[in-house]
């Protein structure tokens, strides 16, 4: 068994245009516990670069105290000496789409690639068997067997929300029609496909949770009238302003 050398890993999980970096970023600047009280001053060392900002190179996000990507779980993993309490941002759709199969162990990797190529054509990624490989193949990655503790808070939001943030995050000023047509899908061509990888990338997410053997889950979403509630409980009143105020 490997020796669990490190000691505790955060992790926010949800699709792209969730609010995950939204949401991250706001839980330090307004002191939101994410991850409860008790795991609380350990979560906040988590991020010490001033403007809580995310680094797309490794060694970067490294030495300047960032938060860790999905995609840099490999840099981790082969790292002697990685962080020994981090937080992790994957993009679900990002695990599904490649880093699932980039990830994996090998024999994970040559049972994706018996069924299908990488990445996963977007016709594909709503098949709930698929979906299922890619995310147990990216949760089976030997690094996270080193953490003594996990914890996990998936941001959840509806289609029509996800859909819109995305597009605002990715063209913020006016666009045309057909550029907002595609992004209003998630970046899919048609919308039910959008619709049904959405639905069936959450439930895979939840179904193979269970691989890491969390200490904690949580489950964080925004009200329609802007409260940010975690397990169904308010975290923070007024957390859409608050957050735009802090943006």
């Amino acid at each position: 068994m490997k020796k669990k050398d490190l000691d505790t890993l955060f992790i926010v999980a949800g699709s792209a245009g969730a609010g995950k970096s939204t949401i991250i970023r706001s839980s330090f600047l307004l002191d939101i516990p994410l991850f409860g009280e008790d795991f609380h001053s350990k979560f906040q060392k988590t991020c010490t670069s001033p403007n809580h900002e995310e680094i797309k190179k490794y060694s970067d996000a490294k030495e300047l105290g960032s938060i860790f990507q999905a995609r840099h779980l490999r840099a981790l993993a082969r790292d002697p000496s990685p962080p020994a309490c981090l937080l992790l941002h994957i993009d679900l759709r990002g695990v599904v789409n490649q880093l699932g199969h980039t990830a994996a162990v090998s024999s994970h990797r040559k049972r994706i690639e018996e069924i299908t190529e990488i990445p996963i054509p977007q016709k594909l990624m709503a098949k709930p068997e698929l979906c299922d490989l890619m995310v147990s193949g990216y949760l089976s990655n030997p690094l996270f067997k080193r953490f003594d503790k996990i914890l996990i808070n998936t941001i959840t939001s509806s289609f029509s929300n996800n859909s819109q943030q995305l597009l605002k995050r990715k063209f913020p000023s006016k666009i045309k029609e057909e550029i907002q047509e595609k992004w209003g899908n998630l970046g899919f061509k048609r919308r039910d496909l959008a619709e049904q990888y959405h639905k069936e990338v959450y439930k895979s997410w939840e179904r193979n949770m269970h691989i890491l053997k969390p200490e904690s889950i949580y489950f964080t979403k925004v009200t329609e009238a802007g409260d940010l509630l975690i397990n169904n409980e308010i975290a923070c009143k007024d957390w859409t302003k608050k957050a735009l105020k802090n943006n």
